[in-house]
Parts: structure tokens; C-alpha cells; sequence
């Protein structure tokens, strides 16, 4: 049977059909290589952001998250990509679509050439002892400002897709199509999530993200032309998922047939 090394950029819809307690023998064809999650197309390709790391990095944040933070400002993964040129690559833009990313003020990059982004996940950012180095300028996001971060975006996008031809040509990308469910079943009927949640998202906000994530994964199979995972139904979500109720936290099924999928693509 045939093992394939893969990459994965971009977050738990991709990561998790590589994670035994959804898929519980995806090692018998798969090897995960590197992943990077929630660090968005603009922020992986701008310059690194340079802080004082003198003292620890303390804050009401996970291991787990304190280590995105760090690769967030580190632009790591590129380095990793390089060092690795992995034969197969998973993505998705679900953390840009989602979270939009953050503008670095000018004063804070003087040596910048370009603008300076990170991921827009201020909310957890601010819980950290080293966030109060960054000056950060105005977000882009897919909510408030669709137009501006996508034109960002897709010129990130083209040089990340320069960086991938040119250090790492052979690796064949896998496009993740997945999208924002708010669809649950919770004691046998089916609820809108959103209204579970009672966060800022409702049904007219979620399909507009997904439109717009619709146009992202358009752009990038026009400009790149990658193997696409379709996902071939609207999944529901998983009320007692692993990393609790979210939009992107599907039932059990999603993470199989994603899999199966995946095998079948690369075995064409």
C-alpha cells in the first residue's frame, strides 16, 4: 500500500483527516511531513516581525497557540517548506477567509521594504506578554472590508505561489474545499449553530464568508491550476466534536470521506 508524505497549511478541516481520533489508521497511507495552522496567505508571505524574546512568553493561551503565535510573527513555514519540499500539499483558507489579517504600523517595520501582516486573531493575541510590542495597524477582513483583503490577498497569493515554483517545484498542492457549516443535530433535530452559539455570526454572515471563501479557492484553481478536494455534501456539526461546537467542527463522517477522497485524488 502505497504511504504518501503531505503538508498541511491552513487548519482543522485539513488537519484533522491526519489525526487518529477522527481517522483512526490515516498513517497506513499517509506521513504527515510539516503543517502550519491559522497563519494567513498575507502574513506567511510577509518579512519576519522581530521582537525582544528575552523574557518567556506568558499569557492565557495553550502551548499549542503560543507556538502559532510565535510561527505567525517567524514566517517558519516557509522555511520548513524549503527544507522539506513536500511531495503533496493540503491547504485551505479557512483562517483568511475567517479571521482576516492585521497590518503592522511603519513605525514598528522601518526596515520593511513591504507592508507587514499577521493573522487577525487579536482576541487571542492580546492575551500574550509579547503583544505588547507589536504596533498594528488597520485589519483586512472578509466581513468588514471583503474587497481590500481580497486584493491583498491575491497578491500574497501570487507571490506565494512564486515562492512554491521556485523552492519547492515538485510539490503537487491539494486544494481543501470545505466550507463554514451552521447546520447541528443536537437530540435528534437540526439547529442553526449560530443560535446555539449567540456569537456575532448568523446565517446571512456565515453564507457571506462562504462566498467569499468561494471566491478565494476560484481564484487560486485559476492561478495554480492544484488537485481540489471536493466536498461532496454540507456536512452537519458535531455537537460533542473534540474541539468543541464551531463551524468548521464537522461530524465524524466528514474527516473519512475527506480521507477516502484524498487517497483516491492521489491515486490518479
Amino acid at each position: 500500500m502505497t504511504k504518501y508524505e503531505i503538508a498541511v497549511f491552513g487548519s482543522c478541516i485539513s488537519r484533522d483527516i491526519f489525526n487518529s481520533h477522527f481517522v483512526e489508521d490515516y498513517k497506513e497511507n499517509f506521513q504527515v511531513s510539516i503543517d502550519q495552522q491559522h497563519v494567513t496567505i498575507p502574513s506567511l508571505m510577509s518579512q519576519p516581525v522581530l521582537i525582544d524574546d528575552s523574557e518567556e512568553l506568558t499569557g492565557n493561551v495553550t502551548p499549542y497557540f503560543k507556538g502559532v503565535f510565535l510561527r505567525d510573527l517567524s514566517k517558519e513555514f516557509l522555511n520548513d517548506i524549503m527544507n522539506v519540499q513536500p511531495p503533496y500539499m493540503l491547504i485551505d483558507f479557512y483562517v483568511d477567509v475567517y479571521y482576516g489579517f492585521r497590518k503592522m504600523k511603519q513605525t514598528s517595520c522601518k526596515l520593511f521594504k513591504k507592508d507587514v501582516y499577521i493573522t487577525n486573531k487579536i482576541w487571542q493575541y492580546k492575551r500574550l506578554n509579547y503583544y505588547s510590542q507589536l504596533e498594528l495597524d488597520e485589519p483586512y477582513t472578509f466581513m468588514d472590508n471583503p474587497d481590500k483583503a481580497f486584493k491583498i490577498w491575491k497578491k500574497n497569493l501570487v507571490r506565494f505561489i512564486a515562492f512554491m515554483r521556485k523552492y519547492s517545484p515538485n510539490t503537487k498542492i491539494i486544494l481543501n474545499t470545505a466550507k463554514l457549516s451552521n447546520s447541528i443535530i443536537v437530540d435528534g433535530e437540526t439547529k442553526k449553530l449560530s443560535e446555539i452559539r449567540k456569537d456575532a455570526f448568523d446565517e446571512e454572515k456565515i453564507e457571506h464568508l462562504n462566498n467569499w471563501w468561494r471566491k478565494l479557492d476560484q481564484y487560486f484553481i485559476e492561478k495554480y491550476q492544484p488537485l481540489v478536494l471536493t466536498v461532496e455534501k454540507n456536512y452537519h456539526c458535531d455537537p460533542n466534536h473534540r474541539w468543541g461546537m464551531f463551524y468548521v467542527h464537522y461530524e465524524n463522517e466528514y474527516y473519512k470521506n475527506a480521507y477516502h477522497q484524498l487517497i483516491k485524488i492521489l491515486e490518479k
